[in-house]
């Protein structure tokens, strides 16, 4: 059943759609997010509960006796019961998001793996070790924090949005604009640092996964370095190489600061000024003191909603990156096809070759040129040559890689 669904994976994926590929990576364990998703509501109702019973309660308080003081219990009352239920709740909302995303995590990791070993020889001379090793750590942790992020995030955004605008349209529709005006502002800033997060976030990733092949490459040939004295030059690469990561971080870093403070600037002016509304407002008489609690408490949330989809959109757009990036292995046509031939029946030990030349798919200069050998069966015979010379293609094709 696992192979089945791994296999499954591979056929639905896609790096040109990474949005829809997103959902299908998660096939089988949309029944967990959902329960999740319920959990997370009962869980996190506390929190949008309490601006009401605030207000509700700072109304029974300067009413001036007009309102019961049993109205006050009753608010503590069901504040109290809300805040009991978390304990049960929250746990439940780990359990099913936990077991969704750690499923997700191994049947990718295991699409990778599966589709690695069914690729050619050709292609593994092409990708350095170190950028795989990437994929399947680095990429996969890109959707596991995207997933954690979205049910974190976005989910409780767009419930605290629709509960503040509901109440808020129901009680004082013209409060409700102040509201509104966070969307089109979203929307402008995410328009302005789309393409610059994107385009940072790609040089990034690819910087980290040449940086991942070359400490791969380096740490194998430690010996043959330490043997020629090298080592000052193979530290030199490293520390060109990390200054390029380096470089390409702060960027990276600088653009997501940029859009983080843009939106906390323009959320605030807005805040302030319905501060000053609704103040005056209930300095008329015209809404009760508890009130403006109330409308400021919803906005601040709604705010930190939009916000948190705002600063999740570097973590998208890395998301969507990486599924691009594991769709270099999964969507790979290159793969070595063993149907059709034939089995080895026995092997005498005799190896021949006549005027071999093997010239690789991206290089102008032949690795291996008029190469003529005879190896007797039981007989032992070295390949000696300096690194480059084509001892491992000749080994390669020997092999019949």
């Amino acid at each position: 059943m696992e192979t089945q669904s791994i296999q499954i994976l591979e056929s639905k994926y896609s790096g040109h759609r990474p949005l829809r590929t997103l959902l299908h990576v998660f096939d089988g364990e949309w029944h967990n997010l959902v329960y999740a998703m319920i959990f997370y509501v009962m869980k996190h109702s506390p929190a949008w509960a309490m601006p009401i019973i605030v207000a509700g309660i700072i109304n029974v308080v300067t009413s001036e006796g007009a309102r019961p003081i049993g109205d006050l219990y009753r608010y503590a009352t069901i504040m109290g019961f809300l805040i009991a239920q978390n304990l049960l709740t929250n746990t439940l909302f780990i359990r099913f998001l936990s077991r969704g995303i750690r499923n997700m995590e191994a049947r990718l990791r295991s699409a990778l793996v599966r589709k690695m070993q069914q690729l050619t020889i050709a292609f593994h001379n092409d990708f350095r070790s170190g950028k795989l090793h990437s994929k399947v750590l680095r990429d996969v942790e890109s959707l596991e924090m995207l997933a954690r992020q979205f049910m974190n995030a976005i989910l409780p955004a767009i419930i605290t949005i629709g509960i503040a605008l509901t109440v808020t349209v129901n009680k004082e529709p013209v409060i409700a604009l102040f509201y509104l005006f966070t969307v089109p502002v979203s929307a402008i800033l995410v328009q302005a640092f789309k393409k610059k997060v994107r385009s940072h976030n790609a040089e990034y990733r690819n910087e980290v996964e040449d940086m991942s092949a070359r400490v791969s490459e380096m740490i194998e040939m430690i010996p043959v370095t330490r043997a020629h004295g090298a080592e000052g030059m193979e530290l030199d690469k490293m520390h060109s190489q990390l200054k390029r990561v380096r470089d390409r971080g702060i960027r990276l870093d600088q653009i997501n600061a940029l859009f983080g403070a843009s939106s906390w600037a323009s959320f605030q002016s807005f805040h302030l000024l319905c501060l000053v509304v609704t103040g005056a407002m209930a300095y008329r008489g015209r809404i009760p003191v508890g009130d403006v609690v109330m409308y400021q408490s919803f906005f601040m949330m709604i705010v930190g909603a939009v916000s948190s989809i705002l600063n999740i959109y570097p973590i998208l757009t890395r998301g969507i990156e990486s599924i691009r990036s594991m769709g270099e292995i999964l969507e790979c046509p290159d793969i070595e096809e063993n149907r059709g031939k034939k089995h080895v029946a026995s092997v005498r030990g005799d190896i021949m070759f006549r005027n071999v030349e093997l010239t690789y798919e991206k290089s102008t200069k032949p690795a291996v040129c008029n190469f003529t050998l005879d190896v007797k069966a039981g007989e032992t015979v070295a390949l000696i040559g300096e690194s480059g010379s084509g001892k491992t293609s000749v080994m390669n094709l020997l092999v019949g890689f």
